[in-house]
């Protein structure tokens, strides 16, 4: 589970546009 974990970390490192869009999802609040 950590390694899947710090695998999402490197992602979103390598994709600043999909890590930004990810934050306005979570800021959203939920239906």
């Amino acid at each position: 589970q950590q390694q899947g974990r710090l695998a999402k970390l490197t992602v979103t490192s390598q994709n600043p546009q999909l890590e930004s869009l990810r934050m306005k999802l979570r800021n959203l609040p939920n239906l």
